[in-house]
């Protein structure tokens, strides 16, 4: 007769087996909330350099001042909503990510 495998174990096997990566549940959080973040800052930046800031035509420290809020604002929301999708891909990556590192005598650390 065949052993009977233990319902956690196989929900790790087939778990492991998928694409999606296995990760505890505040690690996984801290990771997304990192990714969206992200997408939200490379968004920004995107809407920057595509002269958003400069479309109001007003120039001076309070029109640097609104524009830099404006953008902040602006990539929240697109990122909240959604995004770009980028999120998830940066969310994959770290999420499968072999953080572990040698030192320069060649120790785990």
């Amino acid at each position: 007769m065949i052993p009977s495998i233990p319902s956690s174990a196989a929900a790790q096997t087939q778990a492991a087996s998928s694409s999606e990566p296995v990760v505890d549940e505040a690690r996984e959080a801290q990771l997304r909330a990192s990714a969206q973040e992200f997408e939200g800052v490379f968004i920004r930046q995107m809407l920057q350099y595509a002269g958003l800031a400069e479309a109001f035509g007003a120039e001076g420290q309070t029109a640097d001042a609104f524009s830099t809020f404006l953008l902040d604002h602006l990539a929240e929301k697109i990122t909240e909503q959604g995004g770009f999708g980028l999120a998830e891909s940066f969310y994959n990556r770290l999420a499968t990510a072999d953080f572990e590192a040698e030192d320069t005598l060649g120790r785990r650390v």
